[in-house]
């Protein structure tokens, strides 16, 4: 599992981005899973906050499915992060032909 928890940002909203977690392989897919999130048109939510998002893709780059993993206390918040996820899919095709399980954290300021 690739944790984006303190990477760079992307503009002044979306998703962080993970810093050199496992090997080049893998941290080269976790980096182009997060530009291709951040391509996509932002859900435009009016609320503040973030969302720590949890999801798999599959091996054809399908969404398996996405769970928000400690909540933001606001449902527009999480409804956001759930839906740029969504609307994001397919991704490109995971290394290997394996399934990913991925957490980043989504943030609308």
């Amino acid at each position: 599992i690739a944790q984006g928890l303190g990477g760079a940002q992307a503009a002044s909203a979306g998703f962080n981005a993970p810093r050199g977690v496992g090997n080049s392989t893998a941290t080269n897919y976790v980096g182009r899973v997060l530009v291709h999130l951040n391509r996509k048109p932002r859900v435009n939510r009016s609320v503040r906050g973030s969302a720590r998002v949890y999801f798999q893709i599959n091996s054809d780059g399908s969404l398996a499915w996405v769970r928000i993993l400690n909540r933001s206390g606001t449902g527009d918040i999480d409804g956001a992060a759930r839906a740029q996820v969504q609307s994001a899919a397919p991704f490109p095709k995971p290394p290997k032909g394996e399934s990913q399980r991925l957490i980043f954290v989504y943030r609308n300021r």
